[in-house]
């Protein structure tokens, strides 16, 4: 649910009351769109996201989800091994 600038579950409240938790809309430097923003809340992963910047400032791509303490988690893809051939 949109609150301005940051996203909260549909029973949010500070007072944790409802639903305590909630997060920016920017989040290293992507904007979250309200469909991702969703996807986030209801406990799923979002698709593979581009354009994050890390602190070092350096570009990369990961998805979002919720981890156990309701805290944003980048969830990284797998890099693919390169193996090295050897010539004899």
């Amino acid at each position: 649910m949109d609150r301005g600038k940051f996203y909260g579950c549909d029973r949010y409240s500070k007072d944790g009351e409802g639903c305590d938790f909630s997060f920016s809309k920017i989040i290293a430097g992507h904007e979250i769109t309200s469909e991702e923003a969703k996807q986030i809340i209801e406990g799923e992963k979002t698709a593979l996201l581009q354009g994050f910047v890390s602190k070092k400032g350096k570009t990369f791509s990961a998805r979002l989800k919720l981890d156990d303490e309701h805290n944003i988690a980048f969830e990284f893809e797998k890099k693919k091994s390169k193996k090295k051939w050897r010539n004899k």
